[in-house]
């Protein structure tokens, strides 16, 4: 397989393979499409850096079925950056099954509007401001604004009992592509935003401070979960670099691994 050229067709007929799984088919089950995969590692090492960057982004979208490709090469090579290459892929793909697209975002920071004098709101609600929107997220493309005041989710106006965890729980526990409307005042103008809801930008999990309890705790489970994933599919062989749960740094191809394997506020 070395050398081989990685032709915009056979990167469509991969990611086509890809998206057959989706739908409850085999993606990899003919020899041509595990061609294709492995000549996507191979372009990994071009010395054209949109080459490998296009080879990366390629072999991510095409997610957990190509993952016993990605174990066998990485078994297969002795050279550190070749396993180093394939380790960051092989742990985006992981995680990003079983952590980052598990949980809608929404992409604003608030604070619970209770005040009984605001006109706009009836007896016994209660509002939630936005102080601020986090760039390129769902709110950000939405048009929300911060001091916009959301008095209402899903055709429902939110009562005195709401605070600021259970507003971002009512988002959480909704998955990436749902869609949900708000109603909002934006000073004295009433408005109505249907929503398509987003994931959590991946650098927030750097921070462990910004992502809730829950998903803290799932994130540490799936992380204990992968150590023995990694120990059965590549039989103990020790990676590149190790994990460890607060240094998760950016995701680019040109960056070292997500995580090092050796150590062991609420926004929706």
């Amino acid at each position: 397989m070395g050398g081989m050229k990685v032709t915009h067709a056979m990167l469509v007929g991969c990611l086509l393979a890809a998206a057959a799984t989706v739908q409850g088919k085999d993606a990899m089950s003919s020899t041509g499409d595990a061609d294709g995969v492995f000549a996507l590692l191979d372009q990994l090492h071009s010395n054209d850096y949109a080459e490998r960057e296009a080879a990366d982004a390629a072999l991510r979208e095409m997610g957990t079925p190509i993952l016993p490709y990605l174990t066998e090469r990485y078994r297969q090579s002795e050279d550190l950056e070749s396993q180093l290459r394939v380790q960051r892929i092989i742990e985006y793909v992981y995680f990003w099954d079983e952590v980052f697209s598990q949980n809608a975002f929404l992409g604003i920071e608030h604070v619970l509007h209770n005040n009984p004098a605001d006109a706009r709101l009836k007896e016994n609600e209660a509002g939630i401001e936005i102080r601020r929107i986090i760039e390129g997220t769902s709110a950000d493309r939405a048009g929300l604004q911060g001091g916009d005041l959301v008095i209402g989710v899903d055709g429902v106006r939110l009562s005195s009992g709401i605070n600021v965890s259970t507003f971002a729980e009512m988002i959480r526990t909704k998955s990436p592509g749902d869609r949900m409307e708000f109603l909002i005042f934006r000073g004295t103008e009433m408005m109505t935003f249907d929503i398509e809801l987003g994931i959590r930008p991946i650098p927030m999990y750097a921070n462990r401070n910004r992502v809730p309890k829950e998903l803290r705790e799932h994130y540490d489970t799936q992380i204990a979960e992968f150590h023995e994933w990694w120990n059965d599919e590549l039989g103990g062989r020790d990676p590149v670099r190790a994990l460890r749960v607060n240094d998760m740094i950016r995701i680019g191809s040109d960056a070292q691994p997500m995580f090092d394997y050796s150590s062991g506020d609420d926004q929706p």
